[in-house]
């Protein structure tokens, strides 16, 4: 599966806009457009699909743990492994 899969799969799972999938991403400090993602999330045949880094969805992945928990003050954030 690729990542553009897992993030639009992940996308219609929770009912998110893709406004709210970038709001996640910068929850993990990475700034990314609205475009961007729409970009990623559209199909492989579909015009202006572009590929969704592991970096993306790494960031994605981080960042819907804090949406969904609530950010930790309490120690550093973890470095993004990719």
């Amino acid at each position: 599966m690729i990542n553009n899969d897992v993030l639009r799969s992940l996308r219609f799972m929770l009912n998110i806009s893709d406004a709210k999938v970038a709001e996640i991403i910068g929850l993990a400090d990475l700034e990314i457009s609205e475009a961007s993602i729409s970009a990623c999330l559209k199909k492989e045949d579909e015009e202006g699909f572009t590929p969704c880094t592991d970096e993306v969805l790494a960031h994605f992945l981080d960042g819907l743990v804090i949406f969904r928990r609530g950010k930790d003050d309490s120690r550093p954030a973890p470095a993004i492994e990719l």
